[in-house]
């Protein structure tokens, strides 16, 4: 990659999942899976003399980071201090419509909420993996199970609770009625990459007619 430039530019190469991207200033410029892994204990990095091109130029500062496979982002390559502080705007700063309510990949779930559950809100092609499960076969209690980022459960600034009911107008949820419905809440089980399984019990006995409805609502100011 040759560019010839006076202004400062921001160069970067990402390696994820046996991936390696290549940014300049935040823009992906191609990817290869052949190249080699890098060396987690003694990370090298040098200017190759057997390029095609010599450096001509100043090199401002450099950086070295790590992540959990699968939860890079775009905002990790602000310089620390930089750009937005806020979790969600540092973890939406890439997408063309960082709206939380927006749909942005058009695969069927809310930036927000693909936020709270581990989704890729530029690609809609992971949006049914990363969807709340409804289940309907524990005998007493009916299980809403989800994904809950660990960044998000740290942020004062988001809500999350799942609303219920027989039907969709009257709207009861896990914050307000939980207790006294006596619904259940267990986020014990830990996942791998940040993330905990939410397992939410509703009891049966608030569906008399057997109809049942569930859903993970979730905002911020």
């Amino acid at each position: 990659m040759t560019e010839w430039s006076s202004a400062l530019t921001e160069r970067a190469v990402v390696r994820d999942s046996g991936v390696a991207t290549f940014y300049v200033n935040g823009v992906a410029v191609g990817s290869t899976s052949t190249a080699s892994p890098i060396n987690a204990t003694e990370p090298l990095l040098a200017v190759n003399a057997g390029g095609q091109a010599y450096f001509s130029g100043d090199v401002s500062e450099a950086r070295i980071f790590t992540f959990d496979p699968g939860q890079f982002n775009v905002s990790n390559l602000l310089y620390p201090g930089t750009g937005p502080s806020d979790p969600y705007d540092q973890w939406a700063a890439a997408l063309g419509d960082p709206s939380f309510d927006v749909d942005f990949d058009q695969g069927g779930l809310a930036n927000g909420i693909e936020w709270v559950t581990g989704g890729d809100a530029a690609s809609g092609s992971d949006d049914a993996s990363v969807t709340p499960n409804f289940s309907n076969t524990h005998p007493s209690d009916f299980l809403f199970t989800f994904l809950r980022r660990d960044t998000v459960a740290s942020d004062a600034g988001t809500t999350i609770v799942v609303e219920y009911g027989s039907d969709l107008a009257g709207w009861r949820n896990t914050a307000d009625h939980g207790v006294t419905d006596g619904v259940t809440v267990d986020d014990s089980t830990v996942i791998s990459g940040g993330f905990n399984e939410v397992t939410v019990s509703i009891p049966r006995s608030l569906a008399p007619g057997g109809t049942f409805f569930a859903r993970l609502k979730v905002t911020r100011p």
